[in-house]
């Protein structure tokens, strides 16, 4: 049967996201072992976005073959031979020429602290980007993949005093939502204007400022293919999901009294 999977992973618990002799940990290398025993047909998994290394994913979607009778119970059979760090969450039936990379749109966030940057100059840079561009300022161009795209959402607002991000579109070129969002905090910090952000997507040429955004901080939040999930999959075990939330509180409240430390002494 041909499957669409919906998973989770977080990017930094990885060597990169796709098969990679060079790269022992992956995302695509560690969902494959784990339907190894769950009817996988080998060479048959095709992914929807391929996400850089370090970017994690609320949901990324992906399809497969499966010599299996049905789906009922895959979701926790494959997750318990998953990794820490990624999850397979969702599955149904799909066409065998389902192709996960057609989604009706991709919508990423990002996420990073506030350094004093200025909300609004980082809200007009943002609406910039809105709309049909050649972003060959704002992305690592590859061969014979045309250079224009349409963003249909760009906007900033705050997040407990940080940023927070939210681009979304159809499709988007390697690393075009990093370096958007850095051209937009350069802007918001001073280091130029929304008019070089505009000169850019129209010449061509980034601006001398305008850099790329780490990959830790931004996650593909959702993929929209408009496919209804099949409950007989099943759900993620919650026994780890907990676990998983415990580590990652506790990691945050020492974050937080580290920020809370610098503050203080400086």
């Amino acid at each position: 049967m041909h499957v669409a999977l919906r998973i989770a992973y977080a990017g930094t618990r990885f060597d990169a996201y796709a098969r990679d002799p060079g790269a022992p940990r992956s995302v695509e290398g560690s969902l494959e072992e784990a339907l190894r025993g769950e009817g996988y047909v080998e060479g048959s998994l095709r992914t929807g976005s391929r996400t850089d290394r370090g970017v994690s994913a609320h949901e990324n979607v992906l399809r497969v073959e499966l010599d299996r009778p049905h789906l009922r119970g895959l979701v926790p059979a494959a997750c318990a031979g998953l990794p820490d760090g990624l999850w397979l969450t969702a599955a149904c039936t799909v066409e065998p020429d389902w192709n996960p990379r057609h989604a009706a749109s991709r919508t990423y966030h990002y996420l990073t602290p506030g350094r004093g940057e200025d909300v609004h100059r980082m809200q007009e840079a943002c609406q910039v980007f809105v709309g049909k561009h050649h972003f060959g300022a704002f992305a690592r161009l590859e061969a014979g993949r045309d250079p224009v795209r349409e963003v249909l959402h760009a906007a900033v607002g705050s997040d407990a005093g940080d940023w927070r991000f939210v681009v979304q579109g159809r499709s988007f070129l390697w690393n075009q939502v990093r370096r958007t969002v850095d051209a937009v905090l350069r802007v918001g910090a001073g280091e130029a204007e929304v008019e070089d952000v505009r000169r850019a997507l129209l010449e061509g040429t980034p601006h001398r400022s305008f850099g790329k955004a780490p990959p830790g901080g931004l996650v593909l939040a959702a993929v929209e293919h408009g496919l209804v999930w099949d409950a007989s999959a099943g759900t993620v075990p919650r026994r780890g999901v907990e676990r998983q939330w415990q580590e990652a509180v506790v990691r945050q409240g020492v974050v937080q009294s580290l920020r809370g430390w610098k503050s203080k002494s400086g």
